[in-house]
């Protein structure tokens, strides 16, 4: 759930994971672990995505982000 949220808000932003990882300091394939839900960012992390992402950290972690991400993407 993260993961889909931080990646479909990145879209959104029209950014790479590339751009993201060097706006929190951490290396594109880190972001790609986050997206892929294969590492969980520790709460540092996930509140450095959410000021990356411009979002709140709830958004981030709400189950129906898709739809707040999807009406700012419009």
């Amino acid at each position: 759930m993260i993961g889909t949220n931080v990646q479909r808000v990145r879209i959104a932003r029209g950014l790479t994971q590339l751009e993201l990882a060097n706006r929190i300091g951490r290396w594109h394939t880190f972001v790609g672990q986050i997206e892929a839900g294969k590492r969980q960012p520790s709460l540092e992390t996930l509140m450095n995505l959410a000021t990356a992402l411009d979002v709140s950290v709830e958004e981030l972690l709400r189950p129906d982000a898709v739809e707040i991400v999807e009406s700012v993407a419009e």
